[in-house]
């Protein structure tokens, strides 16, 4: 799947307007760094998807919803693919804060993602 900066944009305004918060960037040049890395990126669904979520949740690049965009582009990046992730929102939650403090590397984020997906198309 293909992921633009508009996309990405969209994206983050949908978490916004439905779970709180203001839009804005602390550092837009990170997110649009992040989002030209997954452009060009090789490798599958769940390397690009571990990649978005520890880059976005780490550099806390976001005014607001880090770990929300974070996650939820990880969802999306998987849902192109065909994959669908069984998220339980306590330990996503506890998940997301860790890898939020930068104590969860991308291979184990990549890990935890496979174990959690199932393919659906």
């Amino acid at each position: 799947m293909g992921i633009d900066w508009e996309g990405v944009l969209r994206l983050y305004r949908a978490i916004l307007r439905e779970s709180g918060g203001e839009f804005g960037f602390v550092s837009e040049g990170t997110m649009r760094y992040i989002t030209d890395v997954l452009e060009h990126m090789k490798g599958d669904a769940f390397a690009k998807a571990a990649y978005a979520i520890r880059e976005i949740a780490t550099t806390h690049s976001l005014a607001n919803g880090n770990k929300r965009l974070a996650l939820g582009l990880g969802d999306v990046l998987l849902r192109s693919e065909g994959y669908e992730v069984a998220w339980q929102l306590e330990e996503t939650v506890n998940f997301m804060l860790r890898v939020a403090r930068g104590e969860v590397p991308r291979k184990e984020i990549e890990g935890w993602l496979r174990t959690r997906s199932k393919k659906t198309l």
